[in-house]
């Protein structure tokens, strides 16, 4: 395994090279879990899923970088009602995941956002 790094120290890697961000408004951030884990390796993923989730636990990873949120909803952060999200909600608690999202940075990223990645 690799050296660790905190999850914050990520998100402060891309902010720092994303001047197109806002950093005091951006939803580029950790969603769910601890901002100051320490982790070696991540998965990353479109959007995150539970079929995602689920090969994090799989592969004993603690970090996911997704772009999307975890819920399709007003509070993109919080399952509201629906049975499936509350799910993924539990499950993202027990396993003590962190979701770091990097939406605003990974859009316009040059060479690798989303107009290259699409194009």
């Amino acid at each position: 395994m690799g050296e660790s790094m905190r999850v914050s120290d990520i998100r402060d890697h891309f902010l720092s090279r994303a001047d197109w961000v806002d950093s005091e408004t951006t939803v580029d951030r950790v969603i769910r879990g601890n901002p100051e884990a320490d982790v070696d390796r991540c998965m990353v993923s479109w959007m995150p899923g539970f079929t995602a989730l689920r090969e994090m636990v799989k592969r004993n990873l603690k970090l996911m970088i997704c772009h999307e949120a975890i819920f399709w909803r007003h509070r993109p952060d919080r399952p509201g009602d629906d049975p499936v999200g509350r799910e993924k909600y539990k499950f993202i608690q027990e396993h003590d995941l962190v979701i770091l999202r990097n939406h605003d940075c990974w859009d316009v990223w040059p060479e690798a956002g989303i107009p290259w990645a699409w194009g």
